[in-house]
């Protein structure tokens, strides 16, 4: 019981407050609150409460996110993991000696690449080892993506010792090994690669087309020849992603001028919006769009994600939330958060208090 005076004309006057015992609210009241905290560390907060309060509010329930931005580790290589949430303008700090002078390239499903084989979940410090293999260089990683079982797996696509021939590797969580697949000898090159509804997607700048091949037999799929005004030369400085839009998949085209060492303060990129569509032939082509409804495209030098402005609050629809680098006049590169209409190109600068890497979608499900 709790005691505290008051004074009313001048006279004390004792009052008794009873101790509510709030890990009894109902069950249904808590999970009413928890739905209406958008921003996971409040959410986990809230769980960190008590028991009652932590059963009643399981992480599938969880909102979809505002994505956070990690710190380039090279700045901060013996500090904390650091992570900015930019609803709230709020750091993040995650210690721990396993994120000391390591890299953070992979993200996906809330998950880090913490080294070359192992992925960490920072918020509930999951991991996952994947089993050490000689992948030849260059090679590129990803996932982890679920295939057609819902099973989470890793891809990693290695080039033979000339870096010509593509080979597929793959790991399913829980086995104790890699599984090699045969690919089509020209289905994919090195160009990165971009897993879509359990397709492999290759844009191959030179020659423009867009290679298709099934994720689960390494067999080529189609071929998506190149877009409206292609030329290569236009591609010798522009970046290309593939995204799945709640069913549309979208290529985008980042397109930046040669780098200036004489004075060009950043770069002078701009973005070309495609969709996947048949044409009246019934193949496959490229169409140009400047709208993409109510959703916004999410980009950096290794990730790329569509999420649905409706879904979260703060995220503006038919944007792309872009992490660039730029060069001051001393030819110091430094990193710029910005949101691109992609109608009209408007932008405006998003403030980050550090040096940024990637985005990174906070989850606490596992895969």
């Amino acid at each position: 019981m709790l005691r505290f005076w008051c004074c009313l004309g001048g006279t004390e006057v004792e009052k008794q407050v009873v101790e509510r015992d709030w890990s009894s609210l109902p069950p249904e009241l808590l999970n009413l609150f928890a739905k209406n905290l958008t921003e996971i560390s409040d959410f986990v907060c809230f769980r960190a409460v008590c028991t009652a309060w932590r059963s009643s509010t399981p992480v599938t329930d969880l909102p979809p996110q505002f994505p956070w931005i990690i710190e380039m580790e090279f700045y901060n290589p013996i500090g904390p993991l650091r992570f900015h949430s930019l609803p709230l303008g709020k750091v993040h700090n995650f210690h721990n000696p396993q994120f000391v002078c390591k890299w953070h390239v992979l993200q996906s499903d809330g998950y880090i690449q913490i080294s070359k084989y192992c992925l960490l979940k920072p918020l509930n410090n999951q991991h996952v080892h994947l089993p050490p293999y000689n992948f030849t260089a260059p090679f590129h990683w990803i996932g982890p993506r679920r295939n057609r079982l819902g099973e989470p797996v890793v891809h990693v696509i290695s080039f033979d010792s000339l870096g010509c021939r593509p080979r597929l590797f793959s790991y399913h969580f829980g086995q104790d090994k890699w599984s090699e697949l045969k690919l089509h000898s020209d289905c994919i090159n090195r160009e990165p690669v971009f897993y879509i509804n359990h397709m492999l997607f290759n844009v191959q700048k030179f020659m423009g087309v867009t290679k298709v091949t099934e994720a689960a037999t390494g067999t080529l799929a189609y071929v998506i020849p190149p877009v409206e005004g292609y030329s290569p030369e236009a591609t010798q400085h522009s970046s290309e992603y593939i995204v799945d839009a709640s069913g549309d998949i979208l290529r985008v085209s980042q397109h930046h001028g040669p780098y200036d060492p004489y004075g060009h303060s950043e770069y002078n990129y701009r973005f070309d919006v495609y969709r996947l569509e048949v044409s009246k032939s019934g193949s496959e082509c490229w169409v140009k769009v400047d709208n993409i409804g109510h959703q916004a495209l999410f980009l950096d030098k290794y990730n790329s994600f569509v999420l649905r402005a409706n879904d979260i609050a703060g995220i503006k629809r038919n944007c792309i939330y872009f992490l660039a680098r730029i060069y001051d006049n001393n030819n110091v590169a430094f990193s710029r958060v910005e949101r691109i209409d992609i109608e009209t190109g408007a932008r405006e600068h998003l403030l980050c208090p550090f040096e940024a890497k990637c985005w990174f979608v906070p989850s606490l499900q596992s895969l």
